[in-house]
């Protein structure tokens, strides 16, 4: 019985088995599902210009989401993205207002209002011990209510063509959007992966109790997951300011739960612990090939599906996604 029980210990696992493959997130594969469906019903919207435009869409998304796995693997959940998104997006554009001379002083300002709304909803968690939920709910209409304060209602001030073109132009083949996101992916995934506050996030999450007593700020480390929150939604707001080119008071209505939907299906539960970078940007992705796949489909009686169609699909992938994790984790 003992050598039969050494030998199941040696025998190699799923992963090792596959290689490579094995550590994929599944997502990807639910991906590729996506774009081979996609193909059938237009076989012109995965031809290599279009794949690249998806990365192009989906740049906002994935900041935003990332920042959303973070908070969530240390066991919390940042609602106050999608109105940190419009309120950098209306304050960026009516503070440079086509001056290209404003352009850093602002981008510097407006990831400074990210930090602070980041880390406003941090304290809130960690001292004054708010629920993460009412916490980063309440500060969702705290800061919409600043960006309707702000505009007046009625945004004003536009983004000059040097800012644009790193949401709309194209360095060689590559969209300069996929760059910017690009760059804060790799920069997310060492800060991560390869630091100390990196490791005592997933500690965090797992056991805050346990982390405490060996020693870790589970307070700091908490805190400073939620102001890299704010930090990525101030410059996703950056991103899709410079892309419409206008301030817009509806521009992050679904980026509050679109990020979270990414994070989950990107392999993110809610309890923390545990997450992928990786994942969350296969989870934008998907979701945005899953919209194109829907602005395509005809159905037989309503045609094209509406934008009502859209946020069904949202809903029902929220709650199968949610479902399908608490099932897993129940059979753990």
């Amino acid at each position: 019985m003992q050598a039969v029980t050494t030998n199941e210990r040696r025998r190699p696992s799923v992963k090792q088995l596959l290689g490579p493959l094995g550590v994929v997130p599944p997502v990807y594969w639910a991906l590729g599902v996506l774009l081979i469906l996609l193909g059938l019903q237009s076989p012109s919207s995965i031809e290599p210009g279009h794949l690249l435009d998806f990365t192009r869409q989906a740049a906002a998304l994935g900041i935003v989401a990332i920042g959303q796995t973070i908070v969530m693997i240390a066991g919390g959940l940042d609602l106050s993205v999608g109105a940190v998104v419009i309120l950098v997006d209306v304050t960026a554009a009516q503070m440079i207002n086509s001056d290209p001379s404003k352009i850093i002083p602002v981008i510097i300002f407006c990831l400074f209002l990210g930090a602070l709304v980041g880390a406003i909803n941090g304290f809130v968690v960690t001292r004054m011990r708010v629920a993460p939920f009412i916490a980063t709910l309440g500060m969702s209409s705290l800061a919409l209510g600043a960006a309707l304060v702000a505009s007046g209602g009625a945004p004003r001030g536009n983004i000059p063509d040097q800012m644009r073109f790193w949401a709309t132009g194209f360095i060689g083949p590559i969209p300069a959007a996929a760059i910017v996101w690009s760059l804060f992916i790799l920069l997310m995934v060492f800060i991560v992966r390869r630091t100390i506050w990196g490791r005592y996030l997933f500690a965090v999450g797992a056991n805050p109790v346990s982390s405490f007593a060996s020693g870790v700020r589970v307070q700091m480390v908490t805190l400073l997951a939620y102001v890299a929150s704010g930090v990525s939604a101030a410059i996703a707001g950056l991103v899709l300011a410079a892309y419409i080119g206008v301030g817009t008071l509806k521009l992050g209505d679904d980026y509050m739960l679109n990020s979270i939907a990414a994070a989950v299906l990107g392999g993110t539960p809610f309890e923390g612990g545990r997450g992928s970078i990786a994942g969350t940007v296969g989870g934008a992705l998907f979701l945005y090939v899953l919209f194109s796949l829907l602005s395509v489909t005809q159905l037989p009686i309503v045609g094209q599906l509406p934008y009502g169609g859209r946020l069904i699909a949202q809903g029902v992938i929220f709650i199968v996604a949610v479902a399908l994790y608490a099932r897993r984790r129940r059979h753990v």
